[in-house]
């Protein structure tokens, strides 16, 4: 029943979506802008890199002086043209992510929130800006730890006709992640990597070395990693147990390591049969 209404309100919505559309291309102070995506998703040759495929879709929300403007969906960068005010001033929120991510659709006046994959959303709207006042796409964070997660902000005073293009910086707000394990003599070890509550990774019935795939995780706050881009990291808890080759298990205790944005942070455990905790150092790389 949820769902349904859910899916209800949403539909009232956009059905007033086309009236208010039209109140907006009717006023004459309108300016057709351009959106551009630059920053870490740009080169000269294309318009995103290849991180940007058929999986993914551009989430934009548009603020006019502090409040919700508009906002859309889109799996065509080419088609991020928008109709903005003469004089008004305007900010930008971008994401780029997995079209499986999840993200909260807020209807301020409605006073309901809505925790939708984009593949959903998109499925609604029809890869344009809707002009509806109170509703919008709240990106500051995704639910799911997705690779592919593009975020960026741009503001702008005073529009004028000759804002012919406006350019969101974006960066790649993830970090890799890759363990290696060794030192395990006898018996099995196992293995948690944690994100606060998150589980990156978990490995039981290691007997013998282990080397993890490399994995890739959005980061926990979009805007904090998009600010803070240069140095930005965040805490994983590195938790290891072993069941010695007599039975005896030992609890080999847990240990915080930072992880960087934009890197691949390559996680090397040492076990010793002399140490109470294992050795564990992290090797950061572009």
């Amino acid at each position: 029943m949820k769902k349904i209404l859910s899916i209800l309100a949403i539909l009232t919505i956009l059905s007033s979506c086309k009236d208010l559309l039209s109140d907006v291309n009717n006023k004459e102070d309108l300016i057709e802008v351009k959106l551009s995506l630059t920053g870490e998703v740009t080169v000269k040759e294309e318009p995103l890199t290849k991180a940007f495929d058929s999986n993914d879709l551009i989430a934009i929300q548009v603020y006019q002086d502090g409040s919700p403007y508009a906002y859309g969906l889109f799996d065509d960068i080419s088609n991020l043209n928008i109709y903005l005010h003469s004089g008004e001033s305007y900010s930008f929120k971008a994401l780029v992510a997995n079209k499986e991510s999840r993200i909260w659709w807020k209807d301020a006046q409605k006073s309901y929130l809505l925790f939708q994959k984009l593949s959903y959303i998109f499925s609604i709207l029809s890869g344009k800006f809707d002009y509806i006042q109170n509703s919008y796409l709240q990106m500051s964070r995704i639910n799911e730890f997705e690779g592919t997660t593009y975020y960026g902000e741009f503001s702008v005073s005073n529009i004028t006709g000759n804002d012919n293009t406006l350019p969101i910086e974006m960066k790649h707000l993830v970090y890799g992640l890759q363990c290696n394990v060794t030192g395990v003599t006898d018996g099995t070890a196992s293995i948690t990597i944690k994100n606060g509550d998150n589980v990156l990774l978990e490995k039981t019935d290691i007997s013998g070395e282990y080397h993890s795939d490399n994995l890739l995780f959005s980061c926990s706050s979009l805007y904090d990693a998009w600010q803070y881009a240069d140095n930005y990291t965040e805490n994983v808890t590195v938790s290891m147990n072993w069941l010695r080759g007599v039975g005896v298990s030992q609890d080999l205790g847990s240990q915080v390591v930072q992880v960087k944005r934009n890197c691949k942070n390559v996680i090397n455990i040492s076990l010793s049969t002399s140490l109470s905790s294992p050795a564990v150092i992290v090797n950061q790389s572009e």
